[in-house]
């Protein structure tokens, strides 16, 4: 990895389903918000199964009001509904928790090759910090950590978290991958002129060839993705001379 670091300045992860294997816990939670408002997701229409599916990766607030709009959900606003859901979670996070397989021995290698690394998520601020107590992202990013309430509240697929991430670790959009398992993240990395190595799950893997330039479905896998890509973008380079 270290022979990388002239021509790569920076890793940007997203946090949930990337980093951490907390997809289940959104998923669970939105079930039993939606329990309480007397939804009935078994018997929910085509439409409303597909706008559950896309609710990965789109941000809390953006996330309810898909909720409140498709299930008609009346007399409760959008911030109730996010204050509800943060709860429900906050409850849910005292289980085990996970790291995506192989991440800590993959980031000690960026951490000994020196390429700096940050967290950017659209995660709201609260849950940010519960997921950084109970993992200890601390000792993986320092004070690298960031989410939508550090960029006004511009999720994904806005670009403005990852270059936000990138100029707090100074490294140049051009010079930095993202790893990401969601189409908006897939979207703002693109927005941002970074790279992007997705992590396969069963909701994103045709977004692919079209949006990323990279899968790998564990992190056992990453370094030789990082070094894949590095070597075609200097390719790249190279023959633009």
């Amino acid at each position: 990895m270290k022979s990388t670091k002239p021509h790569l300045e920076g890793i940007i992860f997203d946090m949930d389903g990337t980093i951490i294997d907390t997809e289940h816990l959104w998923e669970a939670a939105t079930l039993l918000l939606l329990a309480r408002y007397n939804v009935n997701v078994h018997a929910a229409t085509p439409e409303q199964n597909a706008a559950f599916e896309k609710l990965t990766g789109i941000g809390m607030i953006g996330a309810m009001e898909m909720i409140k709009d498709t299930f008609k959900i009346a007399h409760v606003s959008v911030e109730q509904l996010a204050k509800e859901q943060i709860e429900i979670v906050r409850e849910l996070v005292k289980q085990e928790i996970q790291f995506i397989h192989g991440f800590e021995d993959f980031h000690r290698k960026l951490s000994t090759a020196g390429i700096a690394s940050s967290i950017a998520t659209n995660a709201d601020a609260e849950s940010l910090k519960g997921f950084s107590e109970k993992m200890n992202f601390i000792s993986y990013f320092g004070q690298n950590m960031y989410c939508v309430a550090d960029v006004d509240n511009k999720a994904k697929p806005d670009p403005a978290l990852f270059l936000h991430a990138a100029d707090k670790i100074k490294a140049n959009p051009e010079k930095c991958i993202v790893f990401e398992d969601s189409l908006w993240g897939f979207k703002a990395a693109a927005a941002a002129g970074m790279k992007c190595i997705a992590i396969k799950n069963k909701k994103n893997v045709g977004y692919f060839a079209e949006h990323t330039h990279g899968h790998i479905e564990s992190y056992t896998a990453a370094e030789a993705e990082v070094l894949r890509i590095v070597a075609a973008y200097l390719r790249q380079k190279e023959e633009e001379k």
